[in-house]
């Protein structure tokens, strides 16, 4: 079943070929401007771009599907799992995936990243933790979103969706009415520090962003 969802999505993906685009980077929006809300997206607003790098999505392992608007993106992910246990090399303890988008924003208006879902599975030993940590930033910029959770074990096997939050953050702007260029690092640590004899994994099957995962603002 996972193979043939693989294959789908992959299929579709031929079937809505992304192109790479440049981007110009203007001052950003700081937290403290003063912006107005908008409860959609602008029109014109789409994703033009999406790339991946990283030891959990090393090329030839994801697929990205984007809808025919391209306003909403879907990655499926097939070697995004970190693992511990007695004769686990560490290497395999961690894993991370960037993903950079290219965004089309409308003139006049900027927005954030509220937020990201994910979709997974997981077991642990007693005394086996796992670390979750996303952060994002646009291109040309110092400040980013952060959003961390950890998981303590003992958990049997199960399936997973999550979601990381940035809304607890200051909100990080894009460049206001300028294409800008979206990164998106997420990461995962199994930890047996707490029993060095207990097994611990933690797989991410997929991550998704659609549009309601955007706060959208009329420049000022």
């Amino acid at each position: 079943m996972f193979q043939f969802l693989i294959l789908l999505i992959a299929s579709l993906a031929m079937a809505n070929p992304i192109t790479r685009r440049g981007t110009e980077t203007n001052p950003a929006v700081t937290a403290t401007t003063s912006l107005t809300a908008l409860p959609t997206p602008p029109a014109e607003f789409n994703i033009t771009s999406v790339d991946m790098n990283g030891t959990g999505c090393p090329p030839g392992t994801e697929w990205a599907f984007l809808n025919d608007e391209h306003t909403e993106l879907t990655v499926v992910f097939s070697r995004y799992d970190a693992s511990v246990g007695p004769g686990i090399p560490i290497s395999e303890n961690r894993k991370n995936c960037q993903l950079t988008f290219n965004v089309h924003v409308p003139s006049g208006f900027t927005f954030a990243l509220v937020d990201i879902d994910y979709r997974g599975y997981y077991f642990l030993d007693t005394g086996v933790k796992v670390y979750r940590r996303s952060i994002y930033y646009f291109q040309g910029q110092l400040a980013q979103g952060e959003s961390s959770a950890t998981i303590d074990g003992p958990v049997d096997g199960v399936n997973i969706a999550y979601r990381d939050e940035f809304n607890s953050s200051p909100m990080v702007y894009a460049p206001c009415g300028q294409d800008s260029i979206l990164n998106l690092n997420s990461q995962v640590r199994v930890d047996n520090s707490g029993n060095k004899s207990g097994w611990g994994y933690f797989a991410v099957d997929a991550a998704a962003i659609h549009t309601y995962n955007f706060a959208w603002f009329a420049c000022p």
